[in-house]
């Protein structure tokens, strides 16, 4: 077995041992994280991995880059001038734990389970099944996960669902026949849904074609989709907000964003993007249907002009979407990689 496969399972252990001791006071995230100091300063420099990494308001690292020269590692003058090598990738995704933990204590402090993307480590399913099994409080779970692994991901997905656990989702695409399994688990669940964010992991469409009276519209662009989505939204009683968003093509961005104002007694219906689209009468129509009781719906259209997407990461933060689409130091992370790999 791997040292750090045995350190973290010690390390696991300890900590759940400590907090079975803690009394359930509230809201209380565990966040795990791991990784070695070596990481960024070989192969990937340009790179997040967290403490050092994660402050929004430090950008000294651009500074560092132009600095960098390590020509054993890929990096003469500040440029990358070499890929990172097989074994280098492997280690940086490495499984953390082969086997899940044996005899861990229950925890009810803990109410919200957090793995960020500076993990770049592979974490089994059984794994993960076995840390929430432990987790009896356990109301949501933000786990964005790498596509080196993004395959394995539906199994602990599932169970999360099962178990009626909220579940942000994961952070990067994922294949077609993993795609189907997950868009069906969550279109199953999605009665008592509040808010869903499964960016990168399931196409919308998929999921949308899966939910009850959804799946017998033509689903061929861009206001067949939206149009099943109102169709799924009506069978989502709980439904507070939702965001369709997307940013395929370089420096194109746009998004779809529902959010009910009980308390105001108006729903808003925005679309923003790079490009102007003008949603149709039978669109707003269904959306209407959507807007809790007397609510009123405002429809709003808003351009973006002069903005610089380069990254996924840009095309959020300047569509403004919802807290809960992603980490905010995630998000940094993004932009921040994003800008140091074109200056390298």
């Amino acid at each position: 077995m791997p040292k750090h496969s045995s350190n973290f399972g010690k390390a696991i252990t300890r900590l759940f041992t400590i907090l079975n001791t803690w009394q359930p006071t509230g809201r209380l995230i565990l966040e795990l994280n791991a990784s070695s100091p070596s990481d960024s300063e070989h192969w990937f420099k340009n790179y997040c991995f967290g403490p050092g990494h994660e402050d929004p308001g430090d950008w000294s690292q651009q500074e560092k880059a132009i600095k960098w020269h390590d020509p054993k590692h890929g990096w003469v003058n500040g440029q990358q001038v070499k890929a990172p090598d097989a074994p280098a990738i492997l280690r940086l995704f490495s499984p953390l734990c082969l086997t899940p933990p044996k005899n861990l204590p229950e925890v009810y402090a803990v109410t919200c389970f957090v793995i960020r993307r500076q993990l770049r480590h592979e974490i089994f399913p059984e794994v993960l099944k076995a840390l929430w099994e432990k987790l009896p409080r356990l109301e949501s779970i933000a786990y964005e996960l790498w596509r080196v692994r993004r395959y394995q991901c539906q199994p602990a997905c599932t169970y999360a669902l099962n178990n009626a656990i909220s579940y942000p989702g994961p952070s990067m695409d994922a294949i077609s026949a993993a795609d189907l399994q997950l868009a069906k688990a969550f279109a199953k669940r999605s009665h008592n849904f509040e808010r869903l964010s499964i960016s990168y992991m399931i196409d919308a469409q998929q999921f949308f074609y899966l939910v009850p009276a959804a799946t017998t519209t033509p689903r061929r662009d861009v206001y067949t989709l939206l149009q099943n989505a109102s169709l799924a939204a009506l069978h989502m009683p709980q439904l507070k907000s939702m965001v369709l968003w997307n940013s395929s093509e370089q420096g194109q961005a746009c998004a779809v964003i529902y959010q009910r104002h009980s308390a105001s007694g108006m729903d808003t219906l925005t679309w923003r993007g790079t490009w102007d689209l003008d949603l149709s009468y039978d669109i707003v129509e269904s959306w209407k249907k959507v807007a809790s009781g007397s609510c009123y719906l405002r429809v709003e259209n808003e351009a973006l002009q002069d903005v610089d997407i380069r990254c996924h990461g840009d095309a959020v933060y300047h569509l403004r979407l919802p807290d809960g689409v992603i980490d905010q130091a995630s998000l940094w992370q993004i932009r921040q990689e994003g800008m140091m790999q074109r200056m390298a």
